[in-house]
């Protein structure tokens, strides 16, 4: 059967639905999601200057081109981040992962319903940054 709508006892407040839609509008939770995959696997010795320069290279890649120059069009994740993502869930560093793996890899950056229908077994980091790509393109 179909079960009864319990309100919640903390209803959301017009500030929290606020909120809410301001971080997923700006994409935020990918955006903290990076910095802090980064961090932990690069582990730099002054974070906050690496945190910096890293928010730098997004809003480099996000600027649009100058007029008259080629179209620089760098996505969210570099090919590195993703390659260092690949890392963080192959942990047995056996060179692929499992299609589980790839769709938690996926909702870790706010990407939670890809398309994974055309994927089986495991897969390669080559195959995980290409996929990556397709699906992350669109997550700025």
């Amino acid at each position: 059967g179909q079960r009864a709508h319990i309100p919640s006892p903390f209803p959301m407040s017009n500030e929290a639905v606020s909120a809410r839609t301001y971080l997923q509008t700006h994409n935020i939770d990918a955006i903290f999601q990076h910095l802090a995959t980064t961090l932990i696997y690069y582990r730099p010795d002054d974070p906050k200057k690496f945190i910096i320069d890293e928010l730098t290279k997004m809003k480099e890649a996000k600027a649009p081109a100058k007029k008259g120059a080629p179209s620089n069009s760098v996505e969210f994740f570099s090919k590195e981040d993703l390659a260092t993502m690949f890392g963080m869930f192959d942990i047995t560093g056996r060179g692929t992962i499992t299609v589980d793996q790839y769709k938690q890899a996926m909702a870790s950056v706010g990407k939670p319903n890809v398309d994974v229908g055309h994927l089986s077994g495991g897969v390669t980091q080559e195959q995980f940054i290409k996929e990556a790509s397709k699906h992350m393109s669109s997550a700025v």
